[in-house]
């Protein structure tokens, strides 16, 4: 008995071309790859310990997806090219969701994990090496899945906390100086109110 495809990770390339899937082993040890919807074979771009999910770019020219080479270590978020699996970027200890990709195609929504080990949401360019921009700064920090909406206004990803599952939005079309002001009256909000 083979590798199994994990049904959730299914999905078509923007174009429609082509299917993006993970494939995995008994042990835990999975294959992402890329089959072409006219038939020709199949393309393994990856193999490895995935973390998240995997994003295909908005033109599908390239996929995000962050494994490790054995189970235990830490996933590595990669830029991949989508038609062969060369590695053009990596981006560190993130992960992303299917819907990480600016519609631009210039940046990704992607869970950061911080010194303090919390994940939070930061957006990341792929045309620089850069740090990246932190969107968050929750409490308990969010999970490994991340996504932006159709038109690149707002980034979202899940918060577990006290209270529960919750989700978190961010709204991307302010500046940075613009989140921060409102997160620091919000939270001045909140804590006149306790």
């Amino acid at each position: 008995k083979g590798p199994r495809i994990l049904p959730e990770s299914v999905q078509y390339a923007p174009a429609g071309d082509r299917l993006i899937y993970l494939r995995q082993d008994d042990r835990g040890k999975q294959e992402l790859w890329a089959t072409p919807a006219n038939g020709a074979a199949s393309v393994l771009l990856a193999i490895g310990y995935f973390n998240g999910e995997a994003a295909i770019g908005p033109t599908g020219d390239r996929i995000a997806a962050a494994w490790s080479n054995a189970p235990g270590d830490t996933a590595e978020l990669r830029v991949l090219d989508a038609f062969d699996g060369t590695m053009l970027q990596r981006l560190g200890d993130a992960t992303v969701g299917h819907d990480a990709w600016l519609p631009s195609g210039d940046g990704l929504v992607v869970a950061v994990r911080g010194e303090n080990g919390l994940r939070q949401l930061c957006l990341k360019s792929t045309g620089s090496f850069r740090d990246g921009q932190t969107l968050t700064a929750l409490e308990n920090g969010v999970g490994a899945a991340t996504a932006v909406s159709a038109d690149g206004a707002w980034a979202a990803g899940i918060a577990e906390g006290e209270s529960g599952v919750r989700i978190v939005f961010v709204d991307l079309s302010r500046t940075t100086r613009e989140r921060t002001a409102t997160r620091h009256a919000r939270n001045l909000t909140e804590q006149g109110n306790a």
